[in-house]
C-alpha cells in the first residue's frame, strides 16, 4: 500500500512539475517610429504606451526573438537615431509567449521578471522601458498589468497570478519602448510559475491513438484508456525519454508494475518506418480533456534533462 501512495505522490508531482510549459519568445517590430507631438516627461513614461498598438495574433510579422528563452534584444544604433528627437517619439517592439497552465495547477505565483542591470557595453538591462499585458478567455482583449512597468535602467517583477487562467493557454505580451537614440535594449525576461521558471520545451511528434484518424475519444467513457505514441524522427529519438516523467493532459502512465508501482515502458515501431517509438497509455478519467477539447499534449523529460512536448488533434465524441 505504501508504494501505491508513493506512486500517486510522484504522479501528482510530475504532473505539476512538467505540465506547465510555454512557447519560445517571439517578436514583432510593430508600427515603426511614432511621433508624440510633444516631449515625453521621462524615459519609458506610462503615457508613451498610448501610442502603442499590439499586433494581431495572426500578424505575419511575428518572428523568433533573438533569444527564444529570455528575449535577448539589442539594437545599436536604434532606429530613432537621426529620425526623431529624444522623447518626442518612440519605436515599440512587441514580444510574446504562450503559457500553457493545466487545469490541475493551483496558481500561487505567476511572475514576469526582469533582473539584468543596465550595461550599454554588454547590451544588458531595459532601455528605455517595458510593460506586460495578458490575453486569455477572461481578458480576450488583453489587460495591462499595472505593476509591470519598468523604466530606463530599472528591474522589476510583476505578479500576474490573479490575471492568468488555468486550463488554457495564456498569451503574455511584453511591449518594449525605445524613446531615445542610441540604444534599444531588452535583454532578459523570465516567466516564473509557483517559484519555477516555466521551461521552453523541445517540440516532438506524437500520435494520439496510433493508427487511427481522426483521433476519436469517447468523452463519456470514464474507463477509457488513450494510447499516445512519441514518434522517433530524424531529429529526435523517442527512446531517450524517461517514460516515468510523461504527463498527458494531467494524466500519467496507467500501465504500472503491480509490485513496484513503476510505470511500464512500451517500445515499438508504431508507424512502420523502421525505428523504435515510445507508447504510453493514459486513463481518460485522469486527464483534463472534455467534450470540447480539440487537441491533446504530452510533456516529458529526456534522460539527459531536456523537457519535450508534443501536440496532436483529438475528436471528442459522446
Amino acid at each position: 500500500m505504501k508504494f501505491v501512495s508513493f506512486f500517486i505522490f510522484i504522479a501528482l508531482f510530475l504532473s505539476a512539475l512538467f505540465a506547465q510549459t510555454r512557447s519560445p519568445w517571439e517578436m514583432n517590430l510593430g508600427e515603426g517610429i511614432v511621433s508624440f507631438g510633444y516631449m515625453s516627461p521621462d524615459h519609458g513614461a506610462v503615457e508613451e504606451y498610448n501610442f502603442a498598438t499590439i499586433p494581431d495574433p495572426d500578424d505575419p510579422d511575428w518572428v523568433a526573438a533573438p533569444d527564444p528563452d529570455i528575449i535577448g534584444y539589442c539594437q545599436v544604433p536604434s532606429t530613432l537615431c537621426n529620425n526623431i528627437e529624444c522623447r518626442y517619439g518612440a519605436d515599440f517592439t512587441y514580444f510574446r509567449t504562450f503559457v500553457d497552465i493545466p487545469s490541475n495547477v493551483v496558481i500561487t505565483e505567476f511572475t514576469i521578471a526582469t533582473s539584468d542591470p543596465l550595461n550599454f557595453d554588454e547590451c544588458l538591462g531595459v532601455d528605455d522601458g517595458m510593460r506586460v499585458s495578458v490575453f486569455n478567455s477572461t481578458y480576450p482583449g488583453g489587460i495591462v498589468v499595472p505593476e509591470s512597468y519598468v523604466y530606463l535602467g530599472g528591474t522589476g517583477t510583476a505578479n500576474l497570478k490573479d490575471l492568468v487562467v488555468s486550463g488554457e493557454e495564456n498569451t503574455v505580451i511584453v511591449t518594449h519602448v525605445d524613446d531615445c537614440c542610441q540604444h534599444s535594449i531588452l535583454s532578459r525576461v523570465e516567466v516564473v510559475l509557483n517559484g519555477e521558471i516555466v521551461p521552453v520545451p523541445l517540440n516532438i511528434d506524437i500520435d494520439i491513438k496510433p493508427g487511427s484518424y481522426p483521433n476519436s475519444i469517447n468523452c463519456d467513457n470514464e474507463k477509457g484508456v488513450i494510447a499516445v505514441a512519441v514518434l522517433t524522427s530524424s531529429s529526435f529519438d523517442a527512446t531517450t525519454i524517461d517514460h516515468t516523467t510523461a504527463v498527458f493532459q494531467t494524466a500519467t502512465e496507467t500501465h504500472t508494475d503491480k509490485k513496484t508501482g513503476d510505470a511500464r515502458r512500451h517500445e515499438e515501431d508504431v508507424d512502420g518506418d523502421g525505428d523504435i517509438d515510445l507508447v504510453f497509455h493514459f486513463r481518460y478519467a485522469d486527464t483534463d480533456l472534455n467534450c470540447y477539447s480539440q487537441t491533446g499534449a504530452l510533456v516529458a523529460m529526456t534522460y539527459d534533462g531536456y523537457i519535450v512536448k508534443g501536440t496532436d488533434t483529438v475528436r471528442m465524441v459522446p
